[in-house]
């Protein structure tokens, strides 16, 4: 038993921190700058060419707006889904 645990170590080890990030993603307990992250995706669905900033009145760019963050905004404004679910999804 040792012997398999020792070879399959990694194996196991991906398989743990899979089911805990499935957890997490599930149970929907969002925290540190996850609704930051959500306003730069509404504020990108809405205005993917001209995006101001999300949180302030201010015509400055974002520190989070990223091809990614444009990638997950468009695939949002395709679908229709807001932008907890479309972040949860890709998550």
């Amino acid at each position: 038993m040792g012997v398999y645990l020792l070879r399959y170590r990694f194996f196991i080890l991906c398989f743990i921190f899979f089911v805990l990030m499935l957890l997490q993603t599930v149970n929907g307990q969002w925290t540190g700058d996850f609704w930051e992250h959500c306003a730069v995706n509404r504020e990108l669905a809405t205005h993917p060419f001209s995006p101001k900033h999300p949180i302030l009145l201010l015509d400055a760019p974002h520190s989070l707006y990223s091809p990614y963050a444009l990638g997950i905004a468009l695939i949002s404004r395709i679908t229709g889904w807001d932008s907890v679910t479309t972040l949860r999804c890709s998550a």
